[in-house]
């Protein structure tokens, strides 16, 4: 099994020091874990580095006096073009038989010297290489190296002319440079001098099956001039199980070249992320009965399988992915070689209930690799390269599959690496052409002949594009869908967007909250040593405004978060506010995603923590840590819905009219390979006091999203509250609970005023009955001064030209819910921001403000719709393109509008809230209509 409960984990986790007692249980419950990561015998690491940053490269680095660099310690990179790094090399470190340099990581580009004769090249990120000496280095020798970050934009000239990103389309997430995340220029990893028997194993590859079946494919090379007697060189392999031998093969084999042996295991364990048990492969190269060389290393047994319907399976049991997104340049500790460190971020993805983890655009040193086959973490791989064209380079992409090739040899005897992506968001600005499917095509065909037995996968490449491999989604949906009825909305992920019928995974989605003031206050020093302006109070009970534009990350940060939260007096409040929207949206996205199992096979929230005292998205951080280590609202909202049998509750409004009927879904998800049993225990109260509960007894099918019970509630009469309680309980252990508040409103004041109509008249009778007495049908004779037009109605040229006759005479139109298509010139030349909240003015950039109607965000939050989603977050902005819409996707999530014109003598408004499809039900549609239709609005 490769899901399991595990009924000692905590309820919750709602701070940092809960989540680091919850990393402590965790890693003494994998026991003594002995050496993680690979410990090669006979290095000689390099110390005594000096450097210096220049912005060329210098043309004879050697000749450059000592006193001009200073001195630095490994890794070292900064945010310089170039980086110019020395070392002496004693004679005692190269004295002996066949010395290599062996540089373990550089940043982006490297030039090596070697008393001043540059003696090797290299481009790419963060894969080690060798530099050859000769005999006359032996004496010692003065080492200069020189590094060069990826360029920040690489421009091309195709349909149209689009940034690009990074050297050899790189994107470069590798190091925090300074204050920023970007392709630096430096040493990410020692260097070192070894000693290398004349035959000797260079690289090998291991394919370890579950079955216990191990091909290993041993690449030999030798600097013997003659090949061995027949017979006479040997290549063992043997893995064991502690000291126990419990399999081998043994070969002859000539000195250069590849040579393959299976072995079979005997009683194989599989790997998984539950049971993460690794065995240790021995090779060794053995020449008339002389052991000339040998490597060891972990090696765990798995098969990852991906179905054609998309569905996953790993050791030949249902797989579903759960987890988040890291950035290469969070992991420090990986590159310094802290073990232990590593350990424990890792383990926060389990602490999360997650079972992936997604290393974006990035390549990690062999240690995080391996600390996650130790783990159990299963790692969803991005090859470093995003956002591309590959068409002005389409006839030399050598560089671009070299990164793809080094890729491949670092990571393949892991058994943690079990999905990668190359590359990521190629639907990014840039026009597609057929040289970009063309080095998808190669890339993957290296990745099969060379790199792990993995699921290899396209991660987004845009709607409707074409594509090579079977495609990751990236969603980031306008509203959140409450029930199944509602999954083939606007996402859809499983339908038109992808492949018909196949389930997919959604490897990017998330929701954002302003970071803490801790974290703020680094990021205000970060952009000042930087020369960048960013504001904040001088508490954080002090008010808080940026203006959008003027400063770039704040001001950005502020005005999405102000639209989702509405104006808050203080910096304090936004956050609160911030924290509190979050974990809604991520308890809905998740379980949304978890329960169309139909059409989903992972879940991957992006992203975990924010590396660096900066924005890693300065329109709004979706980290659920943010960069001073505290945890967002949305932690353990995420680690609710990420659990391996989660509970979610459906269908119950966050508002309802007094003595309304009311509809809950309790929904129960599990990722377990087996059924399970539980029992739901569930009690809906009003004012405290329990007015109904129940019991439901259940079995939890395997790899399920089930509907386990539809309850029939009634909202109190009286104005107040009313809660829905549900827990759910394992083996007698609560072991999830979920609680929904709902808000009782009384029907709205009456409006005496007669107000007018044009369309359906009836339905808006009907829905308005308790308090507008006085519907008339709209007349341009009649007594209204206000009339409302239904969505039904069509806006042809005669009807239009009656509704300008009456807002010339200075009645008020209220055109509610239009299609897009609708064309609305006729109001006004350009389509202007309306502001349906309390916002401020000078933040907005709008036309008309609603601050005198008494709305606040919260009414305009959780607003529930007919075919039962819920839009999430405050409905405060519009599509800026001028085409009228009621959601929006994109960074601005759940966003929509009132718009003014003003075109016209009177008044035309159009209110894209859903005001007339929940006009019945939700109180503030009825609230909103009333402002509409009585509020003075003044222009800004």
């Amino acid at each position: 099994m490769h899901e399991i409960i595990d009924l000692d984990a905590p309820a919750h986790i709602r701070n940092h020091a809960e989540l680091a007692a919850e990393v402590e249980r965790l890693l003494a419950s994998l026991g003594d874990i002995g050496d993680v990561g690979p410990s090669p015998a006979g290095r000689a690491v390099l110390t005594g580095w000096t450097a210096r940053d220049v912005e060329h490269r210098p043309a004879a680095p050697a000749s450059v006096p000592d006193d001009e660099l200073f001195p630095v310690s490994l890794p070292h990179t900064v945010e310089a073009a170039f980086v110019h790094l020395r070392c002496r090399v004693p004679a005692d470190l190269v004295a002996g038989e066949r010395p290599v340099l062996c540089v373990g990581a550089a940043d982006y580009e490297a030039w090596v010297y070697v008393d001043g004769v540059l003696r090797a090249e290299h481009s790419g990120y963060f894969a080690p290489f060798d530099v050859a000496l000769t005999a006359a280095d032996r004496s010692g020798f003065q080492l200069d190296i020189v590094t060069r970050r990826a360029r920040e934009s690489f421009r091309w000239t195709g349909e149209s002319e689009a940034p690009n990103h990074g050297d050899a389309h790189g994107k470069g997430l590798g190091s925090v440079c300074g204050d920023a995340v970007a392709a630096g220029a430096g040493l990410l990893q020692p260097v070192w001098i070894e000693h290398r028997p004349a035959t000797r194993i260079a690289q090998h590859r291991v394919v370890a099956g579950a079955d216990g079946v191990v091909r290993v494919e041993v690449d030999l090379e030798s600097a013997d001039s003659e090949d061995p007697a027949p017979g006479a060189l040997h290549l063992l392999a043997e893995i064991l199980e502690g000291d126990d031998v419990v399999g081998s093969s043994a070969v002859t084999a000539a000195r250069q070249g590849r040579t393959v042996l299976d072995v079979s295991v005997v009683d194989p364990h599989p790997w998984s992320p539950a049971d993460p048990h690794l065995y240790r492969l021995r090779l060794a190269v053995v020449v008339d009965g002389e052991l000339r060389d040998e490597v060891s290393g972990a090696v765990g047994l798995r098969t990852i399988e991906r179905r054609d319907d998309g569905s996953l399976l790993l050791n030949g049991a249902p797989l579903y992915l759960r987890g988040t997104t890291t950035i290469g340049c969070f992991w420090d500790a990986a590159w310094s070689g802290d073990a232990d460190a590593v350990l424990r971020q890792l383990l926060v993805v389990k602490a999360l209930f997650g079972n992936t983890i997604r290393v974006h655009v990035s390549v990690l040193p062999d240690l995080f690799y391996a600390c996650a086959d130790r783990v159990g973490i299963l790692v969803y791989q991005d090859a470093p390269l995003q956002w591309h064209c590959f068409e002005p380079r389409k006839d030399d992409l050598d560089a671009e599959l070299d990164q793809i090739r080094e890729l491949a040899v670092g990571i393949r005897n892991h058994p943690s690496v079990a999905l990668v992506s190359v590359p990521n968001e190629m639907h990014m600005d840039i026009p597609f052409h057929d040289s970009d499917l063309e080095f998808v095509a190669r890339a993957h065909a290296v990745l099969e002949s060379d790199g792990p037995q993995a699921v290899l996968l396209q991660d987004w490449g845009g709607e409707g594009r074409a594509r090579v491999a079977h495609q990751a989604l990236h969603d980031y949906p306008g509203y959140f869908h409450h029930t199944p009825e509602a999954g083939s909305g606007v996402t859809d992920w499983g339908g038109a967007r992808l492949d018909p019928g196949v389930r997919a995974i959604v490897s990017e989605y998330g929701g954002g909250a302003v970071p803490s003031w801790e974290a703020m206050l680094q990021s205000r020093a970060a952009a000042e040593r930087r020369g960048e302006p960013f504001t904040l109070p001088d508490t954080p009970d002090g008010p808080w405004t940026a203006e959008e534009g003027v400063f770039a990350q704040t001001g950005e940060l502020l005005d999405n978060h102000q639209r989702m939260v509405g104006w808050q007096p203080s910096f304090a409040a936004y956050h609160a506010a911030s924290q509190a929207v979050q974990a809604r949206v991520l308890t809905a996205q998740t379980g949304r995603i978890r329960r169309d199992r139909a059409r989903t096979s992972g879940v991957i929230h992006h992203y975990l923590q924010n590396p660096a005292p900066h924005f890693y998205n300065p329109w709004v951080d979706l980290h659920v840590i943010d960069s001073a280590g505290h945890l967002t609202g949305g932690f353990d909202a995420l680690r609710e819905a990420m659990r391996p049998v989660a509970l979610d509750v459906l269908g119950l409004p966050y508002r309802a009219y007094a003595d309304s009927d009311l509809r809950a879904e309790l929904w129960v998800y599990s990722d377990l390979a087996v059924a399970t049993v539980g029992r739901l225990v569930w009690s809906w109260s009003a004012d405290g006091h329990v007015v109904d509960a129940g019991t439901t007894d259940l079995t939890i099918g395997a790899d399920s999203s089930t509907l386990v019970v539809e309850l029939a509630l009634r909202a109190p009469s009286a104005g107040g509250g009313a809660r829905l309680s549900v827990a759910l309980e394992i083996e007698d252990v609560r072991w999830t609970e979920s609680e929904v508040t709902v808000g009782v409103h009384n029907q709205p004041e009456t409006l005496p005023e007669p107000v007018a109509v044009l369309g359906d008249v009836a339905g808006f009778a009907e829905r308005t009955a308790s308090w507008l007495p006085n519907v008339e049908t709209f007349s341009t004779a009649g007594e209204a001064t206000s009339v409302v037009v239904t969505p039904d109605v069509a806006l042809e040229d005669e009807v239009v030209a009656q509704l300008r006759a009456f807002a010339r005479t200075g009645g008020r139109v209220v055109l509610l819910e239009r299609s897009a298509a609708d064309d609305l010139r006729w109001v006004s030349r350009r389509i202007p921001v309306g502001v349906a909240v309390n916002q401020i003015d000078g933040l907005a950039s709008v036309d008309m403000s609603m601050v005198s109607t008494g709305l606040t965000s919260e009414d305009l939050s959780r607003w529930a719709t007919p075919d039962g989603r819920v839009i999430d977050a405050p409905l405060v902005s519009t599509d800026r393109r001028g085409a009228p819409i009621w959601a929006r996707s994109g960074h601005r999530l759940q966003l929509a509008a009132l718009q003014e014109f003003d075109q016209e003598p009177g008044t035309v408004f159009l209110c894209q809230l859903l005001v007339w499809s929940t006009l019945g039900r939700e109180p503030s549609a009825a609230r909103v209509l009333r402002a509409l239709l009585t509020t003075p609005y003044r222009p800004l």
